[in-house]
Order: C-alpha cells, then structure tokens, then sequence
C-alpha cells in the first residue's frame, strides 16, 4: 500500500436513522469501501465525517474497522460540538473521536446553521467521492444531506464565503438509500446507486473523466512507492522530493527510448537507401537484403511499441506538472501564504487526463497544509528564498544547456550534409569509364550509382532526423522559456530585495505572483509538450 496521496471519500447522511437499519447501512457503506480499494489497489482511502449523530458516526465506525483513516470535520470547536450530544451519542462521539485522526475545525460565521452549511461545502469539496446516506428527498434546510449532494452536484455552495466546488474537478455520488425515522421508506431502501453529476447539459463524458483522474492518481501513488524511494519524512516538501525524484526516472527512461527510436530509425532508414538486392554476407553468413530490411524497421517499431506501452513520457511530465505545483504550494505556504491554493490558479480548464494534477495537488493542500494559514510566516524565510535562488540558478543553467543543444543539433546536421556531399562527389569517379579505378576494383554499374547517390540521401535523411529530434526535445523554444522564467525570478530576487530596504512592494504579494507566473509558465509547457508525444506521425 503506498502511503502517497490518497483517494478521500467524504461521508454526509441523515441523522435520525430507524431503529434497526444500522447492520444493513454499514454492510452497504463497507462495500463502498471494498469495491474502492479493489479498483485502486495502490492508493489509501481516508474518510471524511463530520461526526454527527446517526449516519456520520456509523460511516466513521465502519471505516475504522476497515483500517481505514479517519479525519474527524467539526463545524465548530470541540468544546462547543459535543454539547450537540448526549447521552449514550455522546459516548459513542467520544469513543470514535479518539481512535480518528487530528480533526479539522472549518472556519464559518457564528450562526449555528450556517457553520453546517460550511462544514458540507468543505467535505464537498475536498472529497474525491461522497458517500450521501439519503433518502432521495429534498430537504428543507440549508446544510443538510440533499443541500450538501445539491452542491456536490452543481459545485455552487448555498452560503455566501463558503468555497465553490470547481466542477470538472467533482466525482461521483454514492447514494446508500437511507430510511429515516418518521417518515415514509424510500424506494430500494440500502440500495447503492451511483450518481455521476454533469458539468453541462447532455455531459456523457463525467464518469469517464473522473475514472481516468483516478486511475492516474493510482498510478502515481504506485510509481512514488517504486520510483520515488522509501519515505524517510513526512510534509509537502518531502513529497515534493519523490515526486521530482519519480520524475526523474521517467525523464531518463522517456530520453532513453527517444534516443533509442531516433537511432533505430536511422539504421533502418540507412539500410533501406544504402542496400541493394544482394545478399549481405557476415563471415560465413549470408543474410538477403530484403529480410535485414525488413528486421531493422520491425525492431524499431517494436521499440516504439514498448514506450508507449509503459507510457514514459506522459507519466514523466505529469510528475514534473504536479511536482512544480507542489513546490510553488510550499513556497507560498512558507510565506505565509497558506490560504491560496495552487489548484485554483493551475490547469483550471484542463480535463481528462489532466484533471488528476489538481485533485493531488487539493489532497496535499488538505492533508499537510490545511492549518498552515493560521502559522504565519514570511517571504524572507530560508525556505522562501531557497526556493527562488535554486529556480534562478536552474533557469539560468538551462538555458545555456538547451543553447548548446540546439547548436549541437544544427552543426552536426550541417557536417553531414558537407561529408555526404564529399563522398557523393568521391564516388562520382567510379563513374567515368575512363578512370583506371572505375575498372580496378570490378564495381557493377548499379554498384557504383548507389555510391553516388546514397551519400547525398543519408546525409540528407540524417539532417532530417537531427531536425524532427531537436524539434521533439523543443531545444529552441526550451532555451527561450527558461531564459524568460530566469528573467521572471532575478526580477522578483531584486524586488525582495529592494523591499527588504524599504523601496516598495509587499514581499508576500511578491511571492504570490512569482508562484503564479511560475504556475502559468509550467502549465503552457505541459500543454505544448502533449501536443507533441512520441508517435510515429507527426500531426
């Protein structure tokens, strides 16, 4: 089991539940859970209750049997919360709270119901999926069980300063089909029916979407068990380190397979220009032109089956994605910025396969930053400035590096070209009958015509491939993008530094629009970079 991000399933439902129900709503919620972990088998679940009577405190119950985490959600200080129980609930609220985990006190207004209300939207919106045991009726308040799936649904909460939920990002309702006390059964009663909310009218693509974001967010949690080495800490900065640790694999493992295809494609292309209809003799072997040039392109479509089958590339810059996201939360969060969320200003209109990033980065703002406004902080912190200095000198370095590549490429394609045409014209006197050599070494004419011929077409093939490879590592356009965001950051390092001498400007504000530019800069990468996979056509 990976202990990387996990899979949060928040829990609302009624409270006055009938007498005798609770063994069949709890074998309905335990088989929620179940058919959860069978599908992501290396992700945690967490649950998310808000601890009140009847459905909240058995959907917590239950997970806890289930050695399952359990995060406690209070409208309201403790002190004030438990006077909402008496009695034999009471001991049950106490018994449940001290086998959960730390709760979280979600800030509302002083008025009773609305701080309800607030408690449903922040369960709404930090959950993955929502467990609603319902009835399916309206309800008549604000805060209740149908106002909570009402704004899980739409992503609009019913009170003024509680967060909307964005609603691409929204998964599924579980509906357990949950009788009440005093009023008429349902239909189906314990029934699990599964509700996938749509974004616009005529949506088809809802459930689709959250199950690819899920299931990516499965496969990070298992590469950060694989890739990003054994967890020796805890906290946002030591998750941002294995996920640009896992990055890194995939990086050299997408690099590899480039290098590999554009050399195989090479070899093959050569032997296709340079090869007659003659057979090929190696020592006593004698191998027919046809079949070695059917060999090499075969080997390295084979090549190319296997990276796309483990998906190098994409997973690669994912975790480059997400770990820039988690590097800039940090950052803000040591600056004292701890109540602006990354996942609000990032890939905000990117769905599908892109959607999972956001729901990570929400995870890991909910579970290690999720107090950290209330701690302060400042944009002279080491931290702070660590982050910056390191982004200059990395943006600085790469730059030049891309530069370099990039003249690399070009004098290597032009030398070719040069040798090609040397050899072209070196060849060309085996032509001229007149020339002792043309007899001398008993070359065929068609022989000799390929010699001619074949240098020019290599070279220009080779040129051909050096150019496609270089535009697929997008050296130029790299090269211009790390040297604006250098500029971006000595800007902001000489604006802190002037505030620091009291010449203007908020250093946390500073700090906040470096993030995002950072944010900005790293999303129109990702984007540009998936126009571009590794294919076998260029589009």
């Amino acid at each position: 089991m990976s202990d990387g991000l996990p899979l949060i399933v928040g829990v609302t439902g009624h409270r006055n539940l009938r007498e005798g129900d609770e063994p069949r709503l709890r074998a309905a919620f335990a088989g929620v859970l179940e058919e959860l972990r069978a599908k992501y088998p290396a992700t945690r679940l967490m649950v998310l209750s808000g601890f009140a009577a009847g459905a909240d405190l058995l959907a917590a119950e239950v997970a806890l049997e289930e050695k399952i985490e359990v995060v406690p959600c209070f409208p309201m200080p403790k002190e004030q919360y438990e006077h909402d129980f008496a009695g034999a609930e009471r001991a049950r609220f106490e018994a449940v709270l001290a086998r959960s985990s730390e709760p979280r006190i979600v800030p509302a207004s002083s008025h009773h119901g609305s701080a309800y209300t607030a408690l449903g939207a922040f369960i709404a919106y930090h959950s993955h999926i929502l467990v609603a045991f319902w009835d399916g009726r309206k309800g008549g308040g604000s805060g209740g069980t149908a106002d909570i799936v009402r704004m899980r649904s739409t992503g609009l909460s019913s009170t003024a300063g509680s967060p909307d939920v964005y609603v691409p990002d929204i998964g599924p309702i579980y509906q357990i089909v949950t009788p009440r006390r005093d009023e008429p059964a349902p239909a189906k009663p314990f029934e699990v029916i599964v509700h996938h909310p749509r974004r616009f009218r005529g949506d088809k693509r809802m459930e689709r979407d959250f199950a690819e974001a899920v299931k990516r967010l499965n496969g990070y949690n298992h590469d950060l068990e694989t890739l990003g080495g054994a967890q020796k800490s805890a906290g946002l900065l030591a998750l941002m380190k294995r996920t640009d640790q896992a990055a890194n694999v995939l990086q050299r493992q997408t690099l590899f397979y480039v290098n590999l295809l554009y050399v195989l494609a090479a070899i093959a292309s050569i032997v296709q220009i340079a090869l007659g209809s003659e057979a090929v003799r190696l020592g006593a072997y004698s191998i027919p032109s046809e079949g070695l040039k059917i060999g090499t392109l075969f080997v390295a479509f084979l090549a190319f089956l296997f990276a796309r089958a483990h998906d190098y590339e994409d997973r690669y810059q994912d975790y480059r994605a997400l770990g820039e996201g988690l590097r800039v939360q940090y950052a803000w969060c040591d600056a004292g910025l701890g109540d602006r969320l990354v996942e609000a200003s990032y890939l905000k209109m990117q769905q599908s396969e892109l959607q999972w990033i956001r729901l990570a980065l929400r995870t890991a703002y909910f579970i290690y930053c999720g107090s950290c406004a209330a701690e302060g902080g400042s944009a002279d912190r080491a931290e702070c400035l660590l982050w910056i200095r390191d982004q200059w000198r990395y943006y600085y370095r790469r730059a030049r590096s891309e530069k370099a590549n990039q003249r690399a490429c070009t004098y290597v394609a032009r030398g070719v070209l040069v040798a090609g045409g040397v050899l072209a014209a070196a060849s060309f006197v085996f032509l001229i009958p007149s020339h002792p050599l043309g007899d001398g070494f008993g070359i065929s004419h068609d022989v000799l015509v390929r010699m001619t011929t074949a240098p020019i077409a290599i070279a220009a093939l080779i040129g051909a491939l050096l150019s496609g490879y270089s535009a697929k590592r997008s050296f130029a356009s790299n090269a211009k993008r790390y040297q604006r965001m250098f500029l971006v950051f000595d800007h902001a390092r000489r604006r802190l530094s002037n505030s620091a001498r009291g010449l203007g400007g908020e250093p946390k504000e500073i700090v906040h629009e470096l993030g995002r530019e950072a944010l900005s800069e790293h999303a129109d990468w990702l984007l540009l970079r998936r126009e571009y996979p590794l294919s076998l056509v260029v589009d």
